[in-house]
């Protein structure tokens, strides 16, 4: 998952567009499930970003 990531990184610093990415740890029901690459999807059209937020630590 470091190399998706850091290839994502560079080739963004390198071309004009490039969905953006985040590591996402998934807690469900309290349950740890993993670490995850959220990876934004593509769309058509002005408002068709994804903005992400950073979140402040489950309790």
């Amino acid at each position: 998952m470091i190399r998706n990531y850091l290839f994502y990184n560079l080739a963004g610093e390198m071309m004009d567009y490039l969905p953006n990415v985040r590591y996402c740890e998934v807690v469900l029901n309290g349950e740890y499930r993993g670490l995850y690459l959220m990876i934004e999807s593509i769309t058509n059209g002005e408002d068709g970003r994804l903005y992400l937020k950073k979140v402040s630590k489950i309790p």
